[in-house]
């Protein structure tokens, strides 16, 4: 379920079946011209949209999506690539971290982002709100062994990081980024787990104050991929 004009018009640009919009008679102008003619387009006032939706609602509109058939990811297509970015995310359970980090992951042109069964779902309502319907638009898997996954990765080629707050992580800030790139992230209570960790290549850190702890796992997606572009621009 999709809301607002901008992750509804990303969930109808998506390559996902929907099967209806619903919007509010002052919001129909906003969205009309990106309804396909097979998609239902429906027009009520805000309280009856509330009504239906189950939650106070002042978006606007309201997509119905199909959700993806689950499938594994080809990782060999990925790791082909001569400039691979994969972010790889354990045990990400609030949804509002799941969201922004596909935002951020989108943003920075992240050819893969995969999720572990303990993940929040990214399909949820508050993880699409949070990425702003990049939920539908950047490659993501959820897969049942990440760690197998990862190990692929690192048999395909990639170079794994780690990212962690622990002593002997490398400051990013003293590494060049390399061509073919799969971060590893964690949760902000536990980080990751010892398996990933000992499967890293090197294990890095964002230098921060020391009185701050830890970023959020968005905030320091968005920094390590930033740094994984090698440059200011992520469209090169």
């Amino acid at each position: 379920m999709a809301e607002s004009d901008l992750a509804v018009r990303r969930l109808l640009g998506s390559d996902l079946a929907v099967d209806s919009v619903l919007c509010t008679p002052a919001h129909l102008p906003r969205i009309v011209d990106a309804v396909p003619e097979h998609v239902a387009l429906l027009v009520a006032e805000e309280a009856l949209i509330a009504e239906v939706a189950g939650f106070p609602f002042h978006r606007g509109c309201l997509a119905a999506g199909r959700r993806p058939a689950p499938a594994p990811p080809d990782l060999a297509r990925f790791a082909a690539l001569p400039r691979a970015r994969i972010v790889i995310a354990e045990n990400l359970v609030d949804p509002a971290n799941v969201g922004a980090l596909l935002r951020n992951c989108r943003a920075f042109r992240t050819d893969l982002v995969l999720l572990d069964a303990r993940a929040a779902d990214p399909f949820s309502r508050r993880a699409i709100r949070a990425s702003l319907g990049h939920s539908f638009t950047q490659p993501l898997a959820l897969v049942p062994d990440l760690l197998a996954e990862a190990h692929r990765l690192r048999d395909l080629g990639l170079t794994l990081l780690a990212a962690t707050v622990s002593p002997d992580a490398r400051p990013i800030t003293t590494l060049a980024p390399p061509p073919r790139l799969a971060l590893l992230l964690g949760n902000e209570s536990s980080g990751l787990s010892p398996s990933l960790l000992s499967l890293a290549h090197q294990r890095v850190t964002i230098p921060i104050d020391p009185s701050a702890d830890s970023l959020n796992v968005a905030s320091a997606t968005a920094i390590l991929l930033h740094w994984g572009t090698g440059s200011t621009d992520p469209t090169r």
